[in-house]
């Protein structure tokens, strides 16, 4: 009798160790945006920006994506972003170029699009990484492309930390897009055809 006892005892023991083992009950995941700036004034473009399709080829969604050592890449199942990477980059970008009223009537439009090639947490060098390939066109009149590449420090693995970082790299990222739109018009309006003066007609 003993033993069957200590049989009964010892399976039952080994039942609770294995559910131990498999890990917690469900976690609600939670979910991130990334940190909004100061609402202060921002300077308008001379012209509006339209968003064209930007693309996601990162490999990240809304679960954040880790990188481990030897370039294993995991998604975190328990952290995940409000919105897909290239969602959250647009919304970014049309914060950073805002459409005045004044400009809408406009007839010269800057379109830009991109490809997200990185959105990642790399935890070996505790670093957010965002990489955006942007593309900028004037009308039918320029184009130009920029390759934003950024990586901002982590001071630890938190989910808090980790936002922390990646808002700050995504501001670099919409800042560069900025000054890749106003390089498009400088640089359009330097090859645009002097005005006419009454001096050029009488000639």
């Amino acid at each position: 009798m003993k033993k069957v006892v200590m049989t009964m005892l010892t399976a039952a023991l080994f039942a609770a160790a294995g559910c131990a083992l498999m890990g917690p009950e469900y976690v609600e995941p939670a979910e991130y945006d990334l940190a909004q700036p100061p609402s202060e004034e921002i300077a308008p473009l001379p012209v509006p920006v339209r968003f064209g399709v930007f693309r996601n080829v990162s490999g990240a969604d809304r679960r954040f994506l880790v990188r481990e050592e030897n370039d294993r890449m995991l998604t975190d199942e328990y952290n995940r972003w409000l919105v897909s990477p290239e969602l959250l980059i647009e919304r970014r970008l049309r914060a950073a170029m805002p459409d005045p009223e004044e400009v809408r009537g406009n007839s010269e439009v800057v379109r830009l699009s991109g490809t997200v090639y990185r959105f990642e947490f790399d935890r070996k060098r505790k670093r957010a990484v965002v990489g955006v390939n942007y593309s900028a066109r004037l009308s039918d009149s320029g184009r130009l492309e920029r390759d934003a590449f950024y990586e901002v420090p982590m001071r630890d693995d938190s989910p808090a930390t980790a936002v922390q970082a990646m808002s700050a790299a995504v501001e670099k990222s919409a800042a560069a897009a900025r000054m890749l739109v106003q390089e498009l018009l400088k640089e359009a309006g330097e090859k645009a055809p002097a005005p006419e003066t009454n001096e050029t007609k009488t000639k």
